[in-house]
């Protein structure tokens, strides 16, 4: 049953990173919506999320402010909003409200704000700032991180908030050095994510050295394992309960169903934003607030077809008779895609989630044996 909803509250951006899915990708439909959700169209959310708890008397509904910046909203007209969604639906269900930001816009006065309306807060930043400065620049070519890291240590003084960071890899970026920062700069919880590509758009640096995000991956992983799982990295503690035998789900493992909707500024109902990778209007449901229930949306072809390729059962052949399918389970969805085969590919990043599995259980069981010897 879905209970999340990345409602992006803005479709513009103060940055121009190079990586960007939603505006440096092929998918150009941030361009032409309206820069900041409207307050009509907040009110049709609330009525909608009113009518789907009402059916289905969810424990929780979690909403995750999503951009473009979210923060580009302002202080004042964001106030208003969780004004908005908290008076029309805190009564009837326990809301959680998180918001991914930048950071670079990330105040004081943002802070005590969802100090208020207790927000959690997820930055990214790519660690330490000549190599964040690479990619995170804004629109002038200057580099954000002096900014990014400013707006974290606001937040910082709310560690109830800070829910920690995310950082796209760089694979020429040595993997102590983040470590180095993350350890430096008191964030103990972060994920790294895969630069979004497919076989249509390789992953840079990929298509000219094979393995260097699986090297970087091996690692960083090794460091991680050695000494500093006082840090959380999701996508490494992902793959250890995976390999114990505990049934992960992520947006880097696929398997499961789709659990969220994406709400864009106009309204317009989404599945998974990161389909924007893959193809214009990859995501569309063709399906909007003022005419459609969230119910609508879970039964369209859209959202179904979503969830049929998720299926383990139909995966490509390839991931069919691999023995580390049940762990990866065919990967993130839009890394499957070309334009000639659709999604019946195995993912882009195939080998690295393969061989950081296999790694991942090598060590584990190296530690098992340790200690049963000692």
């Amino acid at each position: 049953m879905i209970n999340t909803f990345f409602v992006r509250i803005s479709s513009d951006c103060n940055l121009n990173c190079e990586y960007c899915y939603v505006f440096n990708h092929i998918d150009k439909i941030s361009h032409y919506l309206p820069d900041l959700m409207s307050v009509d169209n907040i009110n049709l959310l609330i009525e909608r999320l009113k009518d789907y708890q009402n059916k289905y008397k969810l424990d929780e509904i979690l909403i995750v402010f999503h951009g473009g910046e979210p923060l580009l909203m302002g202080p004042k007209r964001f106030s208003e909003v969780l004004q908005l969604i908290s008076s029309g639906l805190s009564d009837i269900v326990k809301l959680g409200f998180s918001v991914q930001t930048n950071g670079s816009l990330l105040t004081k006065q943002y802070a005590t704000l969802f100090k208020k309306f207790n927000v959690g807060v997820s930055v990214s930043i790519d660690g330490p700032q000549k190599y964040h400065d690479i990619y995170r620049i804004d629109k002038k070519g200057i580099g954000s991180w002096e900014r990014v890291i400013k707006g974290i240590k606001e937040i910082q003084k709310y560690p109830e908030l800070f829910s920690g960071t995310i950082s796209v890899i760089n694979p020429q970026v040595p993997p102590r050095k983040i470590f180095e920062f993350l350890q430096e700069s008191n964030i103990l919880v972060t994920d790294f994510l895969l630069p979004d590509g497919n076989y249509d758009r390789i992953p840079k640096h990929k298509d000219s050295e094979v393995n260097i995000y699986i090297d970087w991956l091996v690692e960083a992983f090794d460091i991680w394992f050695t000494e500093y799982q006082y840090i959380t990295v999701r996508v490494f503690e992902n793959v250890l309960e995976s390999v114990s035998g505990l049934d992960i789900s992520s947006d880097v493992f696929g398997g499961g169903e789709l659990s969220y909707l994406t709400i864009e500024t106009d309204g317009s109902y989404h599945t998974s934003d990161i389909l924007k990778t893959t193809y214009e209007g990859a995501s569309k449901t063709n399906l909007h607030l003022s005419s459609s229930s969230i119910e609508d949306v879970i039964n369209s072809s859209s959202f179904i077809e979503y969830n049929f390729l998720l299926e383990e059962k139909n995966l490509p052949e390839q991931c069919q008779t691999c023995e580390e399918m049940k762990h990866c389970k065919g990967g993130c969805l839009p890394h499957r895609y070309s334009s000639d085969n659709v999604f019946g590919n195995p993912s882009i990043y195939c080998n690295e989630m393969k061989l950081l599995i296999q790694h991942a259980r090598a060590r584990l069981i190296e530690v098992l044996e340790q200690h049963q010897n000692n």
